[in-house]
C-alpha cells in the first residue's frame, strides 16, 4: 500500500516526506483495518515531524484524524462489521492515517456521521475528542449550573470552535471565546459564544469589562506567561484551567492562593494507558458523529481535498504555518 513516511536523514535540520510502499498491515484481535477516505493535518503532525531523532532509520507514518471503511477485523473485535464507516483520532504509538489503510483499536473508534463530507469528518475527529475530553471529563461542563462562565482561549481554531459548541450545549453556561482576527471573532459568535474578546491583549482587564460573573473555568489552546498570569487574575476561587497545548515554564504556584485545579488535556492518554476503559473515545465520537447528523454541530471550513502524497504534505505543513482551513488528504487511488 501506498504511505507517506516522515524521516529525519543524517544530519538533516527537519525531518522530509517520503512516498513509500509498505506491506498491508494485519488486524490484532480487536483491530479494524480501515480503508482511509480522508485524512487531515493537526497540529501534532507538526510536534511529532519536529521530534524525530537524527538518525531516524525507521521514520514514522503521521496522521492522527480520520474517516474510512472498515475491511476487516480481528478476532475479538465486538462492535464493528466489514464495510462500516467510522471516525476516529488513533493512537500516537501506531502508524498513522497518511496511508491507504491502517489498523486502529474499535474501542477509540466511533461510527462516522452520515451528513459530513468524507474532508469535514477526518478534520474533526481529532479537535471533536480533544474539546470533548477537555469539556465533560476535566471540567464538568454539562453539568455545571447556572452563573457558570467559561473561558475557550482558543482564537477560531478547530478545538476552539467545537468547544463553543459543545459548551452551548448547556443553556446555563455563558460562554467567552477569544479571537485574533474580526473573521474569527463572527464565526465564534455564529457558533455560540456569548462574548468574544482579543487574544493579544490582557485577557482578564477585558474580562472583568464584560459585566458577567468571574469565569469558573478555562480551556487554553495557547498559553503563555502573560495568559496564565491573565488566567489567575481572572478565576474564581476553586476554579479550573485545562490546557489543551504543551506550554513552557509557568508559575503553578501562584494558582494556590485561590486553590485553583490544573488539568492537562492529552489527546493519547487513553489508547497509550487505559486499555479496556479507552471506549470512553469511542462513546464520545459516537456522540459527536450524532450531533453532526442532528445539525447541532456546524463543521468548520477545510481546504479542498489534496491527494495524499510526500509533497502535498510537506507544502500543507508550510502554507498551515499562516493558519486558515484545515488541510485534509485522500489517497490518490480513490481521487481516480
Amino acid at each position: 500500500m501506498h504511505a507517506i513516511l516522515c524521516r529525519r536523514r543524517p544530519g538533516g535540520a527537519q525531518a522530509v516526506f517520503e512516498d513509500i510502499e509498505m506491506a498491508l498491515p494485519t488486524a490484532g484481535p480487536r483491530d479494524l483495518l480501515v480503508r482511509i477516505e480522508a485524512a487531515s493535518l493537526n497540529p501534532i503532525d507538526f510536534k511529532r515531524r519536529a521530534a524525530r531523532p537524527d538518525p531516524d532509520p525507521a521514520g514514522a507514518v503521521l496522521g492522527w484524524s480520520a474517516i474510512g471503511k472498515v475491511e476487516a477485523i480481528g478476532t475479538e473485535v465486538r462492535h464493528f462489521t466489514p464495510g462500516e464507516r467510522v471516525w476516529y483520532a488513533g493512537a500516537s504509538e501506531r502508524p498513522g492515517a497518511f496511508a491507504e489503510f491502517q489498523l486502529v483499536d474499535e474501542r477509540i473508534t466511533g461510527r462516522a456521521p452520515s451528513r459530513l463530507a468524507s474532508e469535514e469528518a477526518a478534520a474533526m475527529a481529532l479537535p471533536g475528542l480533544t474539546a470533548a475530553e477537555a469539556l465533560y471529563d476535566h471540567l464538568s461542563i454539562d453539568r455545571a449550573g447556572p452563573g457558570h462562565v467559561i473561558l475557550i482561549n482558543g482564537g477560531g481554531g478547530a478545538v476552539a470552535s467545537l468547544a463553543v459548541q459543545l459548551a452551548r450545549r448547556n443553556p446555563a453556561v455563558e460562554i467567552i471565546a477569544t479571537a485574533g482576527s474580526p473573521q474569527s471573532r463572527e464565526w465564534l459568535l455564529h457558533v455560540g459564544a456569548d462574548h468574544v474578546v482579543g487574544h493579544r491583549i490582557c485577557l482578564w482587564q477585558q474580562v472583568r469589562q464584560l459585566g458577567c460573573p468571574a469565569p469558573r473555568s478555562i480551556i487554553s489552546m495557547y498559553t503563555n506567561k502573560r495568559s496564565w498570569e491573565s488566567y489567575i487574575a481572572m478565576l474564581q476561587p476553586f476554579g479550573h484551567i485545562c490546557l489543551a497545548d504543551h506550554p513552557g515554564t509557568l508559575d503553578i504556584g501562584a494558582a494556590r492562593a485561590k486553590s485553583l485545579t490544573l488539568h492537562w488535556q492529552a489527546m493519547f492518554t487513553r489508547p497509550a494507558h487505559l486499555g479496556e476503559a479507552s471506549c470512553r473515545q469511542g462513546e464520545l465520537l459516537a456522540e459527536l458523529a450524532r450531533l453532526c447528523d442532528e445539525r447541532a454541530i456546524t463543521p468548520f471550513p477545510v481546504r479542498p481535498a489534496a491527494p495524499l502524497s510526500a509533497a502535498s504534505v510537506a507544502a500543507a505543513m508550510d502554507q498551515q504555518q499562516n493558519g486558515g482551513p484545515r488541510p485534509v488528504f485522500v489517497p490518490q487511488s480513490r481521487m481516480n
